[in-house]
């Protein structure tokens, strides 16, 4: 992942503009079941990334930053929907449809836009910060399950909050280390849900104007709704290096 970003300092206040380029690594996991005996197989599974999009304000007098970040998510499941049935005493697991009319080869696919708004508070000492995050996000997930006989569309967006904590430490006077987190995780009768974003960055001061900076990026995206008589979970993983290069002006 490559991330090229731009500064601009009007005091007291910077603002930060990056595009982030991903090289997404990870299988995402689709899963249904439906009493006990319609189920899904995959035969395989894709994530794409188009990208991340960040902004972000901060009052170097005040340690507050206000921050905003755009990404999308695809996800392609092919696969079959199969159904255990008996015969004679014979069991087995036959060829069917997840959803009625869609014949037995399936794909499934979804696109899950992350948009996180956030507002952070620094505590700052010469060495060393530490700061404490506080934010929406608003998950807008489109889902389209096709076949050579019918298309299934589904869409909806969810707002959820989240919380995380940052911290930055002073290698040298060029050098230092800095973690962000961003996590939620909720469980209301049938449903679980869980939200991770964290990163790890090693910034390097080039010039006064021109910050490097490798760093890895690890996040996840799990919803699961159980019933008593079905199960349906999709997880959705990514693990992401990335170079990023900030300019100052």
């Amino acid at each position: 992942m490559n991330t090229y970003a731009i500064c601009s300092n009007i005091e007291p206040y910077g603002l930060y503009v990056s595009e982030s380029f991903l090289k997404v690594s990870g299988t995402p996991k689709l899963n249904f079941e439906k009493n006990s005996n319609l189920k899904w197989f995959e035969k395989n599974t894709a994530l794409i990334s188009s990208g991340r999009t960040e902004i972000s304000l901060k009052n170097f007098v005040e340690s507050y930053t206000l921050a905003y970040r755009n990404q999308n998510l695809n996800g392609i499941h092919n696969g079959r929907g199969a159904k255990f049935e008996c015969l004679l005493g014979f069991c087995s697991w036959v060829d069917t449809s997840i959803i009625s009319g869609i014949d037995k080869g399936e794909q499934i696919n979804y696109r899950i836009n992350l948009q996180q708004i956030w507002v952070e508070k620094a505590f700052e000492n010469s060495n060393y910060s530490i700061g404490l995050i506080a934010g929406i996000n608003v998950i807008d997930i489109d889902l389209n399950a096709s076949s050579s006989l019918q298309n299934y569309h589904r869409s909806q967006t969810v707002p959820i909050p989240f919380f995380g904590a940052s911290t930055k430490y002073k290698l040298n006077e060029k050098l230092y280390l800095v973690l962000n987190i961003h996590h939620f995780e909720a469980q209301k009768n049938n449903l679980n849900f869980a939200f991770n974003d964290s990163e790890i960055e090693l910034n390097l001061d080039l010039t006064k104007y021109l910050r490097a900076s490798i760093g890895n990026n690890i996040a996840y995206l799990n919803f699961q709704n159980k019933t008593q008589n079905s199960n349906i979970q999709i997880y959705v993983p990514q693990n992401s290096s990335y170079i990023k290069f900030t300019f100052i002006y």
